[in-house]
């Protein structure tokens, strides 16, 4: 009677497992394997690479179209900190937010 479950080459686990050879899938294919796998990390990490870039190339564009306040603020919003200046237009001291 065959077995519902069977793992390839092992019949009894009494035996010596240096008689069984290969437990795993696709035996013979390792080469051709890490070289798809280098193919598709390279591929990713260009991809990432554009994109990143063209983020930042966007991001760039739209704060040189800002002032120097406009951006100041816009960091501070995003970030959830307060800027501490010297003085504001009222020449207080206190931190904005």
């Amino acid at each position: 009677m065959k077995d519902a479950m069977h793992t390839g080459s092992v019949h009894s686990w009494v035996d010596n497992p240096q008689n069984l050879g290969a437990v795993y899938p696709f035996v013979g294919w390792e080469i051709v394997m890490a070289g798809l796998g280098l193919f598709f990390w390279i591929a990713w990490v260009v991809w990432q690479l554009r994109q990143e870039n063209a983020t930042y190339r966007a991001e760039a564009e739209s704060l040189r179209k800002m002032n120097l306040e406009e951006v100041i603020c816009r960091a501070d919003t995003s970030v959830g900190t307060r800027i501490y200046r010297p003085t504001d237009k009222t020449g207080s001291s206190a931190p904005t937010n």
